[in-house]
């Protein structure tokens, strides 16, 4: 039992039923439970029923956290060996796990890492979902993500997998996937040298793929549809699987785990490079910046010298701390200003008799001390 943790479960081919909504509010009568999706978090406290059971039963991708430390994203695809064979490069027996059971494939990336605490995460789950579709459309940037990011043990001669078309440009959700990996950009960026642009092709014909099938199997998927039994979504599922092209989707790198890791670290050490120069360059500005400003400040003092003088002899005459200061901050100025003009001299003589006429004023004295005036 934790101290916190948070649930979330979403229904993507089809709404749950009024039925199915009523099996899961006898698991929890707090539960934000709609046609949609099943939300709860929990204090000292957890979850009556096992979450693989209930994304089996019941629903497509879950997310789960505990205590803002522990993280897990899965997703329930169909039962498909094609489809199994392209993640597999990607999954390993630790982090990034691909399991079968029953007629489903479930896809889990569990981690460790520590986030801000109580920062908000009901929204995690909606940002990752469409990862699904991705994945079931044929594109397996989220599983080469999920790879990169895995904290399994990647050995140095092992080859890397499969790289995906398209990691420079990702999908809002894969962007999403790599904040919630909490995977640094530079990696993604490094990988990324070797793929493909993802390549604009038309859209499959939707119309042949329903030519292909028979009439029986249109019949059967058009009365699921009408009888709202999921069968919209496993028509989607079914055109997704006909319309996937993983082989067009994927570039093999040649490159080693070790050869890639050396790349993110160049990589890494020109963008630390890039950085410093960066923040060379800014700083020199906001120097010139700032030499600009008190240029005209110390020009507004000498042309206003007269003035500047009888306010320090005005401010000197209130007999207080706080004056004292503003004394000493005005005749700083009157300093640098007239050390600039190559008058110095003059200021010398005039601080000589402000001295003379205020020398029984201790506090002011020491101030001036202090200030080296």
């Amino acid at each position: 039992m934790s101290e916190y943790s948070f649930y979330e479960f979403q229904s993507i081919d089809a709404p749950l039923t009024s039925k199915q909504q009523s099996a899961l509010r006898k698991i929890s009568t707090r539960a934000d439970i709609t046609s949609r999706h099943f939300r709860n978090d929990y204090e000292y406290g957890d979850l009556k029923a096992r979450p693989r059971t209930l994304l089996s039963k019941y629903f497509d991708a879950a997310f789960y956290m505990e205590n803002w430390m522990w993280w897990q994203f899965t997703i329930k695809l169909p039962k498909d060996q094609e489809l199994k064979k392209s993640l597999k490069p990607y999954v390993d027996r630790e982090t990034f796990t691909l399991e079968t059971k029953g007629n489903f494939l479930f896809l889990e990336i569990a981690f460790e890492n520590e986030a801000t605490y109580c920062e908000p995460v009901d929204h995690v789950l909606s940002s990752l979902a469409p990862i699904r579709e991705e994945i079931l459309s044929g594109d397996l940037r989220a599983a080469y993500l999920a790879w990169l990011a895995a904290d399994s043990p990647k050995y140095a001669d092992d080859p890397e997998p499969p790289v995906p078309y398209g990691l420079k440009e990702l999908t809002p959700a894969q962007t999403a996937f790599v904040e919630f990996l909490d995977l640094e950009p530079v990696w993604v960026e490094a990988a990324a040298r070797v793929s493909p642009p993802r390549k604009t092709e038309k859209k499959p014909d939707s119309a042949q793929w329903l030519n292909s099938l028979s009439a029986k199997k249109k019949d059967q998927l058009l009365l699921d549809v009408l009888e709202d039994s999921g069968g919209a979504g496993q028509l989607r599922r079914e055109y997704l699987q006909w319309a996937r092209d993983s082989k067009a989707s994927v570039v093999e790198s040649g490159r080693t785990v070790d050869e890639l890791i050396d790349e993110i670290n160049a990589l890494m050490a020109q963008r630390r490079s890039e950085d410093e120069e960066k923040a060379r360059i800014e700083k020199e500005r906001a120097a010139e910046k700032d030499r600009r400003r008190r240029e005209e400040q110390l020009a507004e003092v000498l042309a206003n010298e007269h003035d500047v003088w009888e306010q320090v002899e005005d401010t000197i005459a209130e007999r207080n701390a706080a004056a004292y200061r503003r004394a000493v901050m005005l005749l700083k100025d009157l300093k640098e200003a007239l050390t600039t003009a190559g008058r110095d001299y003059e200021f010398a003589d005039r601080m000589a008799r402000i001295r003379r006429e205020n020398d029984r004023k201790v506090n002011l004295m020491e101030q001036l001390r202090v200030a080296k005036l």
